[in-house]
């Protein structure tokens, strides 16, 4: 694990003047890599390596035949890597290890006709005609560094001008002497919330207020941030590819410079407007322009909201014309709120020499609604929506339709009188895309919440059903290190080639050892499947009622116990049938076409700690009635000067203001203290004494107090059936 160090943020303000500055590390043991073992020449080759992510180590390995294993021999003619089988066992082999470079940049593809093998089996193809290699990556230990700090100013009370500064150190190979470091800079000014002039503050700008900024960022080609610390949408708003110095080795490094202004009027919620303007300049990859309107106005009951971005870019080799926008108009009168929605995303890449188009999204929405008011106790939208793709067609040089995609939604969120509440969501698509089959795709789900019996007992049903896409799983045997930690056993070469497959393991129906050998290992492939997914989930939460803490006996007893039952049944196939994708219960385990299946159930009892009566005995602040009051505690107010210098003075005596903190048994825990009522004294008696007499001793009190005092200590005395007799 790498070891984290950074000290806390430090700030300081001086006036108007703020000042802040923060520095952290990250670094890994070079010594203690996780799941590598270093050899000497490992290290040379990473020490070798430079500043990079990942070295690159040879992945084939001499080691003795075990038909345990898929193993490999060496073509002496061209240096490639063949299955050893029959005869080649006999000689030199080795266990290799190979490497995913995706397609077009390795020698070697995944066999189509050894599937069976107990393990994934490569064959050799030709120079640039797989995706795999003969080699591994190996990890490098990291650094990480950077120093940070800042300074801003408030001219006045709606305006700050600042500048931030900060510099990284980034060595993603701890071996080797290079290192990445550099600098980053931002300065600028904000304004919120300004009163607009006299002149200005008139008429339809009236409680109007003015909201602006401006800043430069300046971004040296070696800096590398801890985090991403952009939107996650940037660098496509700009039709770039990603340009943050990562950990992993990327493209070229380059300088960047944006500058960005932005000026507004906003009045509230629903009447505002406000233009942004960015420009940016990052050599060879980025030099472009871009505006954003955003605006929103209530006329009546008639609300409107648009928003509008547009970019003029040269990305590398390419221009972007972009423009995505979308409006939105509902009207507000009645119990049924309608509205229309339109969206566009309209990006046109283009070669900046050729007529060659390369655009990847193109595509305007149309949206109808009615939904229900947002004060209204039943929340309700019902949506249709109408959409068309376009792209760009064999030959490059147009737009041609892509696909068009009607979907209907429904939302229904309500409570069901005080102790329940419901929520619904449905939704259907139908997506009609050019070339390939019709796709519908259902997606509903069901959650219901109910409490009973002063919410003693809280019931939590979930219901959910889907379509998506499932990653298909390949699957292999390893040997455990002790026999009977495994699940299966390997039942002996069927076929008689000498080679393991994976028809010849079986699951182990038995708990005796010699049948417990290997473990079944999943393994993530490049294919997915059309899958259907439905999850049903309940939860039930019981108590007992919370006056039983209070009564006594065994219900006190009861009262600390809680018992927790939950179920859940997880079901993914690709039967397309109707039954068999809405319901999760199926118990047919042998279904060719059930994917997984999932139903774990448990339940709790759960004890709950006692509720302490207070909280301490004496509480010292520099505020006797700071904190104790919000917790229903009451501060010890000094009566008199001279009581101020008593040995208890400045204290705060946790007193709740619960019946049982007057009880004998209790108070006596509690420190002498001259502002305290007499030892047992009844909340009735306590009650009816004047301010002054709260620190008079107990044979003090007048007759009447004390014999009302005498009467209920004897009531308390008597058990409890008697003491209800006496009332």
């Amino acid at each position: 694990m790498p070891a984290r160090w950074w000290p806390p943020a430090t700030t300081s303000s001086l006036g108007r003047l703020s000042v802040r500055g923060n520095f952290y590390q990250e670094a890994d043991n070079p010594n203690n890599a996780p799941n590598l073992n270093l050899n000497d020449t490992l290290r040379a080759e990473l020490q070798r390596a430079g500043n990079v992510a990942f070295a690159v180590a040879p992945g084939a390995e001499a080691v003795p035949y075990t038909r345990t294993q898929v193993l490999y021999r060496r073509d002496t003619a061209n240096g490639s890597f063949r299955r050893a089988v029959g005869a080649d066992t006999l000689g030199q082999v080795f266990s290799v290890r190979f490497t995913d470079l995706g397609q077009g940049n390795g020698d070697y593809r995944l066999s189509t006709t050894d599937v069976t093998s107990n393990g994934r089996v490569y064959e050799y193809v030709g120079p640039g005609l797989g995706r795999y290699q003969p080699v591994r990556r190996v990890p490098t230990p990291l650094l990480k560094q950077m120093l940070s700090g800042g300074v801003s100013y408030r001219l006045d009370s709606s305006t700050t001008v600042f500048f931030d500064a900060a510099r990284s150190r980034l060595d993603r190979n701890r071996f080797s002497s290079e290192s990445a470091q550099d600098g980053a800079m931002r300065m600028g000014y904000v304004v919120r919330d300004r009163a607009l002039p006299a002149a200005l503050a008139g008429g339809v700008l009236r409680n109007y207020r003015l909201r602006s900024t401006l800043d430069y960022e300046y971004t040296a080609r070696h800096f590398a941030p801890i985090d991403r610390y952009r939107d996650i949408e940037f660098d496509r708003n700009w039709s770039a590819v990603s340009s943050a110095q990562g950990t992993a080795a990327g493209p070229a490094s380059r300088s960047d410079n944006i500058f960005n202004f932005s000026v507004g009027l906003a009045k509230d919620v629903n009447n505002g407007v406000n233009y942004r303007l960015s420009r940016r300049f990052r050599s060879g990859e980025v030099s472009g322009l871009q505006h954003w309107v955003d605006a929103a106005q209530k006329v009546g009951n008639l609300e409107m909201r648009g928003s509008l971005f547009v970019l003029n870019s040269d990305a590398g080799r390419f221009h972007s014309n972009w423009a995505r926008g979308e409006a939105t108009g509902r009207f507000v009168s009645g119990k049924i709120v309608p509205g229309y929605t339109y969206r566009f995303d309209k990006n046109r890449v283009s070669s900046a020499t050729t007529d060659t188009i390369r655009s990847a999204n193109y595509f305007d929405e149309h949206n109808v609604f009615i939904q229900s008011r947002d004060s209204a106790r039943t929340q309700y939208r019902l949506d249709y929506s109408y959409r068309r793709d376009q792209t760009p067609n064999a030959e490059q040089n147009a737009l041609r339709r892509r696909g068009t995609a009607q979907t209907w939604q429904g939302t229904l969120a309500s409570r069901l009188g005080k102790t329940q509440d419901l929520r619904l969501l449905a939704t259907y698509r139908d997506l009609d895309s050019l070339g390939l089959a019709r796709n519908r795709t259902v997606l509903g789900q069901v959650f219901y919440n109910a409490s009973l019996l002063q919410n003693q007992i809280r019931s939590e049903l979930s219901y959910s059903v889907a379509t998506g896409r499932e990653l298909k799983r390949d699957f292999s045997f390893l040997p455990v290190p002790a026999v009977g930690q495994g699940t299966h056993y390997y039942g002996g070469d069927a076929d008689g080639d000498g080679q393991q497959d994976k028809d010849e393991f079986f699951e182990a129906q038995t708990p005796d050892a010699q049948y417990r050998t290997y473990i079944k290992v999943y393994l993530p492939t490049a294919d997915y499947l059309i899958a259907f997914t439905n999850r049903l989930s309940y939860r039930l939460t019981t108590a007992a009622p919370r006056g039983w803490r209070e009564a006594g006996g065994w219900r006190a007893a009861a009262s600390r116990f809680a018992t927790l039952t939950s179920i859940t049944v997880d079901r993914r196939t690709t039967d397309t049938s109707l039954i068999s994708r809405l319901s999760p219960f199926s118990y047919d385990k042998e279904d060719e076409q059930l994917l997984a299946f999932n139903q774990p159930g448990a339940q709790h009892a759960l004890l709950q700690p006692l509720e302490p009566h207070f909280r301490g005995r004496a509480h010292r602040a520099a505020n006797p009635a700071e904190k104790p009051a919000r917790a229903g505690l009451r501060p010890a107010q000094p009566e008199h000067p001279e009581s101020a210098a008593a040995p208890h003075a400045g204290h705060v005596v946790h007193r709740p203001a619960h019946r049982h903190a007057r009880h004998p048994r209790i108070q006596q825990h509690l420190p002498p203290h001259p502002q305290l009522p007499p030892a047992g004294l009844c909340c009735a008696a306590r009650n009816q004494l004047p301010a002054h007499a709260l620190a008079a001793p107990h044979g003090h009190l007048p007759a009447h107090l004390q014999a009302k005092h005498a009467g209920h200590q004897r009531r308390r005395a008597q058990p409890r059936h008697l003491r209800r007799a006496w009332a």
